[in-house]
């Protein structure tokens, strides 16, 4: 058995290792996983969505920004990382009290 290294929850503990074994493909960066994690209280599912959330649009407009100045590559990594930080804020939108607000505000 493995020993849990960010999270008791074991569904908190999975996708923390789903997103950073993703890494390697530049579907996210260390410092921003790592930073995002210590903002997450343990099985806490607004947490988890409200951090993923801040973090994506953030990175968004980091791309947003690239791709006016004409630094297509970059634009293109920041995008990759907010659609998986998008994603990966979903991924427990239905643990939270108003799920469909959630849902709204990225689609």
């Amino acid at each position: 058995m493995m020993s849990n290294l960010y999270f008791n929850d074991p569904s908190f503990e999975f996708e923390t290792r789903a997103l950073l074994g993703n890494l390697h493909y530049g579907c996210g960066d260390i410092g921003e996983v790592v930073t995002t994690i210590a903002g997450i209280g343990d099985g806490s599912a607004s947490d988890w969505v409200d951090q993923w959330r801040r973090l994506a649009t953030r990175v968004e407009a980091v791309a947003d920004e690239a791709l006016a100045h004409g630094h297509r590559v970059s634009a293109r990594g920041a995008y990759l990382r907010a659609a998986v930080y998008f994603a990966a804020a979903q991924v427990f939108v239905d643990g939270i009290e108003e799920p469909g607000d959630a849902l709204k505000v990225i689609f």
